[in-house]
């Protein structure tokens, strides 16, 4: 007594093209956010030095804009605070609707 058949398939898949953008990614937008942060770091004329001239306070940027980014990703708020060396500290309010900064990406 025959039930049913089962008939199996094995489905190949062929890759005809692979293709990336290269500033389509999560790194740009934390570079972007670093950026912003710099911009209104700079604006507040907290520090006589050039941010942007100083690397290690833009790895400082770097590293809290990736924290916020995460942050962001799940709440709609988020504060970034940066400390130097010299004891000034920048505090920002961040919200989700940040997506002024990364518009050019998806166009």
């Amino acid at each position: 007594m025959k039930v049913g058949t089962i008939v199996e398939t094995n489905p190949q898949v062929s890759v005809k093209a692979v293709g990336f953008d290269r500033t389509l990614g999560s790194l740009e937008m934390t570079l972007r956010l670093r950026d912003d942060l710099a911009k209104k770091f700079s604006a507040t004329k907290k520090t006589s030095n050039d941010l942007y001239t100083n690397k290690r306070a833009m790895a400082k940027l770097l590293k809290e804009a990736e924290r916020v980014k995460k942050i962001l990703s799940a709440n709609s708020e988020a504060y970034a605070q940066v400390c130097t060396m010299s004891s000034v500290c920048f505090i920002n309010a961040l919200t989700s609707d940040c997506s002024f900064l990364c518009i050019t990406l998806v166009q």
